[in-house]
């Protein structure tokens, strides 16, 4: 699956990307299976416009694929529960507890709706601008903010419960 153009390979792309891709994925679904659908059926439909992309467009491009993807799953799966479950990658050592750090995190982010959920993860993971995430998600900037500031109220309550049930800070 060697697609050349743009520069590159579709290959040599998805292996430097991978892992930003495969984290988005997670971030967008409920478990990692779903995350893996996410993120083949997101390079099935980039590797078919491969050699008619920009270089400077595919980063934006795939990104696109995979919220649309995942805003269309989660339609069609409203009713099933979620359920996420980080790995941690093979080989790490995760000493003090960031393992159930990373966790807590995870399972605050899944309670968000999915418009929440998907401009939490373009802002702090996909480190995008308000402007470019309303322009991402064809919103316009003030509800990027205003969700925002809703997902992040949604993100501090759940950090206090979880503190005040656990008894530890995250």
């Amino acid at each position: 699956m060697s697609k050349s153009g743009r520069g590159g390979s579709f290959d040599d792309w998805v292996s430097v990307h991978s892992r930003w891709l495969m984290g988005l994925a997670l971030l967008l679904t409920s478990c990692r299976a779903d995350a893996e659908d996410l993120l083949q059926g997101t390079l099935e439909r980039a590797f078919r416009k491969w050699v008619a992309l920009p270089p400077d467009a595919a980063e934006g491009y795939v990104r696109r694929i995979m919220l649309n993807l995942a805003s269309d799953a989660q339609r069609r799966s409203f009713r099933r529960p979620e359920r996420l479950v980080a790995e941690p990658e093979a080989g790490s050592h995760d000493p003090f507890g960031a393992a159930d750090d990373r966790q807590l995190l995870l399972d605050a982010v899944r309670q968000l709706p999915p418009r929440q959920r998907m401009i939490v993860v373009l802002r702090y993971w996909g480190d995008l601008s308000e402007a470019e995430i309303a322009a991402e998600l064809s919103i316009s900037p003030g509800t990027v903010k205003s969700q925002a500031h809703h997902a992040m109220t949604h993100l501090r309550a759940y950090a206090a419960e979880r503190r005040s049930n656990e008894g530890r800070r995250w």
